[in-house]
C-alpha cells in the first residue's frame, strides 16, 4: 500500500513517524492503536483535507463491541 504524494509530499496521516496503513494489518486487534490512528486521520482531515480512511473507524467499533460483549 502506499500513501498519498501530492508535489512530492507524503500527506498521509501518520501515528509516530509511521502512515496510519502501516498499522493497518500488524495492529488491528489493538484497540488503542486504532484510536489513534483515527485521531490522526481526522488531524490529517483538517489540514491537508484528505477524507479519513474508514477502515479505523470501523475496527474500533468492531472491538469496542467486542470488549462490551465480554463485560458482565
Amino acid at each position: 500500500m502506499e500513501g498519498f504524494f501530492l508535489n512530492g509530499k507524503n500527506l498521509s496521516a501518520k501515528v509516530d513517524g509511521k502512515p496510519t496503513y502501516e498499522y493497518a494489518e500488524s495492529h488491528k486487534n489493538d484497540l488503542e492503536m486504532m484510536k489513534r490512528c483515527c485521531d490522526e486521520e481526522i488531524n490529517n482531515f483538517k489540514i491537508n483535507m484528505i477524507a479519513p480512511a474508514p477502515f479505523y473507524f470501523e475496527r474500533v467499533a468492531i472491538l469496542s463491541n467486542k470488549i462490551k460483549r465480554l463485560l458482565p
